[in-house]
């Protein structure tokens, strides 16, 4: 075979398959497909319709924009889920110990034996006896 034969067999082979390629990718182009506007709009994508319809191609691409979409919001709840746990768990350990505090300070102050505890009885029967036994001092003075 002579050098320009092989040349422009190589040359034709070329031609046929950019021809072939592109064809393939002018297929999605050209092919009609339905898609839900809804798909469109999680994706926040613009979508160029013909009667309702779009192509192949921009149906594939919505859909992995959809896929990036979800993948995205799923990271993003599972970040906000644990920043909540995160706070939940440190507000509801603070709670805690205010609570434990005041019941300490509630048993230490209240009980039979504390402060308050021994000043009631004291202050009942201070106040009886103050009010109704009389001191030797404290004669009524008749007229």
């Amino acid at each position: 075979m002579s050098k320009k034969l092989k040349t422009l067999i190589v040359g034709v082979a070329a031609l046929l398959l950019v021809v072939l390629f592109g064809c393939s990718a002018m297929m999605d182009r050209a092919t009609l497909c339905y898609m839900d506007e809804e798909a469109a709009a999680y994706a926040d994508e613009d979508v160029k319709t013909i009667f309702g319809f779009t192509s192949l191609w921009e149906a594939v691409r919505v859909g992995k924009k959809m896929d990036y979409v979800h993948t995205f919001n799923q990271i993003e709840w599972e970040r906000l889920q644990e920043n909540d746990n995160m706070k939940h768990n440190f507000l509801q350990e603070s709670q805690n110990g205010y609570i434990a505090s005041a019941k300490e300070f509630q048993q230490t102050v209240f009980t039979p034996n504390g402060p308050v505890g021994m000043l009631l009885p004291t202050l009942f029967g201070g106040t009886l006896g103050a009010l109704l036994i009389p001191r030797p001092g404290d004669k009524k003075k008749t007229a």
